[in-house]
């Protein structure tokens, strides 16, 4: 999936500060953020990380007063993070889930049933007699 962070503040209500046209492609941790990634802050000991992440959208609640300036390209600014990390994951995992895509690189053993538009990743492994809905 691919969305800009204009579409993402827009989705959560959010203020974006930065790059609206900066495209994400996937969530990711605040201090492993790279290119395409977006991250969020919920927990002031992670804030040393909000000035070096190499993240391209990072949300924060509308209360955060940074002392120095983001890395990020865009800085999202939102009434509840963890809220908003939830709607995001929602709709991340609800396009993934939809193209029911089983990649050709996962080892799946053949007593496993797999439901209807069921996706199974690169390198994931499915054991003997697991059943996925």
């Amino acid at each position: 999936m691919q969305i800009t962070a204009n579409e993402i503040a827009r989705l959560l209500g959010g203020d974006l500060e930065g790059d609206g046209n900066a495209l994400v492609e996937r969530p990711g941790k605040i201090e492993d953020g790279g290119e395409g990634t977006l991250t969020f802050l919920g927990n002031p000991k992670y804030e040393r990380f909000a000035y070096s992440t190499y993240a391209t959208a990072l949300l924060a609640d509308r209360s955060f007063e940074p002392s120095r300036p983001i890395a990020a390209a865009a800085l999202i600014r939102v009434d509840d993070v963890y809220d908003a990390v939830r709607v995001l994951l929602e709709k991340f995992n609800g396009e993934q889930r939809s193209t029911g895509h089983i990649s050709e690189k996962a080892s799946i053993d053949p007593t496993a049933v797999l439901g209807l538009d069921v996706s199974v990743g690169t390198f994931a492994v499915v054991e003997e007699g697991v059943s996925i809905g």
